[in-house]
């Protein structure tokens, strides 16, 4: 499976939009649906929010505990082109997701 950086480079070079390199497990986009649709590589969305590569990268891989606050939520929405509601329930997925491949490496 290819990093999100390099499907963002390889669909430029394709110049097609990055979503249609990548399989959407929901019906919902999460994190790294957003970044990539926006055609975006982290570097690229960190630095105009103000965050730290690592806070995002465990934000996208589902790894948080609590929501960010409201002008992060904005602040992101800004750099992805979405409403802060959209990038929650994104978060929100992205959680999910990650779930959900816990469970499935989890032993029965």
């Amino acid at each position: 499976m290819p990093r999100p950086d390099f499907l963002v480079k390889l669909a430029r070079a394709l110049d097609i939009p990055a979503l249609r390199l990548i399989h959407l497990d929901g019906e919902v986009p999460d994190l790294r649906a957003l970044r990539l649709q926006a055609g975006l590589t982290v570097p690229e969305l960190v630095a105009p929010t103000n965050l730290s590569a690592p806070t995002y990268y465990s934000w996208e891989q589902g790894r948080w505990t609590r929501l960010p606050g409201p002008s992060t939520l904005e602040a992101l929405g800004r750099v992805l082109h979405e409403p802060a509601d959209v990038v929650a329930v994104a978060f929100n997925e992205a959680q999910r997701l990650r779930r959900r491949r816990q469970g499935r490496t989890k032993p029965r």
